[in-house]
């Protein structure tokens, strides 16, 4: 499996409007919420600047927060996630791309603060304040791979797993962590104390989950494109129970809204969707900028 995460994606600008697929009725999501955006991969073997755009959940009041310039040979940035104050991201070292810097930006800032640097990342997630930061390594430490919490300084406060996973998210609260159990035998959903460090099994089967799942807010529900039966996207309860299957949507990885009332389908190539939990409709979203609209984060 790739290191680098599902969520680097190509993004767009301005002017979001939910529409139906038809092209008719509208979907709004809050126009309090925040989303992340950035530019398209560079398609030719030179990686070109990332730009980083934030809109609200209406699509409107665009506004260039970031450009990154690369260093080398693939693209600068691992992956953004939207905190209170501003940003926190993972770009390639500038002189080792086994190495990745977490870096800050705060809101209204256009600088990157460096805050700590991990060789061999895989995957990261900051908690919903901004306070903490879970990352999982691939390289290994004493023999053994490292799925850990951290203070924005690096200093690891509690050691999950010896395991290299994917994050799937923070739950709303802060509280937990979402990734894979602890054991190599069976995927399954695990919700991790970020207090203790504990482990929860939620009896979630996630061996036929074709890409990287994405756990709610609220730590209720989960979606992800499932490899067996009709091709489409899979809404779960944590708890194991069947609730929605989008048939016909395959995508890359879905994002949640902030009040789970919308989930943004992303495929790896071409124009982002949008399921509404109330009406049950799948809509697209559409733009007027000059590229495919890709998210990293809705908060």
């Amino acid at each position: 499996m790739s290191v680098r995460t599902p969520l680097i994606a190509a993004l767009l600008i301005a002017g979001l409007v939910l529409v139906s697929a038809a092209g008719t009725n509208a979907a709004n999501p809050q126009a309090s919420s925040l989303i992340l955006y950035r530019s398209p991969e560079s398609q030719t073997k030179d990686p070109g600047i990332v730009h980083l755009w934030t809109t609200n959940g209406k699509g409107r009041d665009a506004h260039e927060i970031l450009a990154i310039k690369p260093s080398g040979e693939s693209d600068p940035l691992r992956a953004a996630y939207l905190v209170p104050d501003g940003i926190i991201l993972a770009t390639v070292d500038s002189k080792d791309g086994n190495y990745a810097e977490i870096g800050f930006v705060r809101r209204g800032s256009t600088q990157i603060q460096r805050l700590f640097v991990v060789r061999g990342l895989y995957s990261f997630r900051p908690s919903p304040d901004g306070r903490q930061i879970a990352y999982s390594r691939a390289l290994p430490v004493a023999g053994k791979p490292l799925f850990v919490i951290a203070r924005r300084d690096g200093t690891v406060v509690q050691t999950l797993s010896h395991m290299t996973v994917p994050i799937f998210n923070w739950s709303s609260d802060g509280e937990r962590l979402f990734s894979y159990c602890p054991t190599v035998r069976r995927r399954e959903l695990c919700s991790y104390s970020a207090t203790t460090g504990a482990s929860t099994p939620t009896n979630l089967n996630l061996t036929n989950a074709n890409f990287i799942p994405s756990v709610s807010p609220s730590g209720t529900r989960v979606a992800f494109y499932e490899k067996l039966g009709p091709a489409g996207e899979r809404i779960y309860s944590t708890k194991g129970a069947f609730l929605r299957n989008l048939i016909g949507y395959s995508t890359g990885y879905a994002i949640w809204s902030p009040d789970e009332s919308h989930l943004v389908l992303q495929p790896g190539v071409g124009d982002a969707s949008v399921f509404s939990i109330k009406t049950k409709q799948v809509t697209a979203f559409v733009h007027k900028g000059p590229a495919n609209l890709f998210i990293l984060d809705w908060r």
